[in-house]
């Protein structure tokens, strides 16, 4: 569909969209306003973004977890397409919301977003939550945030492999989730983690351990029980001197 005349100025209908789109981004009903923002994240004509921007970044301070993150969705998708100029001062915007905000799936869009725009700034927020866990003030590790905390494990993998130097302090935090969480999916991914990462016998003996506690877990699913079966053979071929 052609959206410009052909002076390249917005057909009178796109405006009219822009409108409509602009007054559902500042509906009061939060499910108006979360079905226009994925909507919005798909949009790939810039000269109709123009006029959204504003109330997209409106809706991140929304009282509605709801809308909070899908306006943090919204404007990752805005982002990968457009790149970062599109939006002002939008990572530290981000980063700030980060600092305050209670919704889990808020925190783990906003931390993913990060992850991809500045993975610097979101490292250091994965630093503070390693310091709080370390001072036992934080809730993440030992808690059903499994939504976050799968985030949080995956990106510590990619720093492992990325930055060796880093390696040890981050593979702590990774023995210390295997430890404490209570989701059999972080389980997984743990141990799962650290055979990939890591030879040591100590660190192959927490993978095994957490294997079969899984194994063990009446409430787990068959499917996952032959998934670790074949972890665990696999394991016992690599590793059978430890074992």
């Amino acid at each position: 569909i052609e959206k410009t005349n052909p002076d390249g100025r917005m057909k009178e209908e796109m405006v009219m969209l822009v409108n409509a789109l602009r007054n559902d981004l500042l509906s009061p009903n939060e499910y108006v306003r979360a079905r226009t923002l994925r909507l919005v994240g798909r949009l790939m004509h810039k000269e109709i973004l123009d006029g959204l921007l504003q109330p997209v970044l409106e809706c991140l301070e929304h009282r509605h977890p709801y809308v909070r993150r899908n306006a943090v969705m919204c404007v990752y998708s805005i982002f990968i397409n457009f790149g970062e100029d599109i939006f002002q001062d939008i990572i530290e915007k981000i980063d700030g919301m980060l600092a305050s905000e209670t919704d889990l799936s808020t925190r783990r869009n906003a931390l993913l977003f990060l992850f991809e725009a500045d993975p610097q700034v979101a490292l250091k927020y994965l630093n503070s939550i390693l310091l709080d866990e370390s001072e036992g003030t934080s809730s993440l590790f030992g808690s059903s945030s499994d939504i976050l905390q799968l985030v949080v494990l995956d990106e510590l993998k990619k720093v492992c492999k990325t930055n060796p130097l880093q390696k040890g302090r981050y593979m702590k935090a990774i023995f210390a989730l295997a430890n404490s969480s209570k989701s059999k999916s972080v389980l997984f991914e743990c141990a799962n983690t650290i055979i990939q990462l890591t030879t040591i016998p100590k660190a192959i003996k927490l993978a095994i351990q957490t294997f079969i506690k899984l194994l063990h877990d009446p409430s787990a699913d068959n499917n996952i029980k032959l998934i670790v079966l074949e972890k665990l053979s696999e394991l016992q071929e690599k590793f059978h001197r430890i074992l």
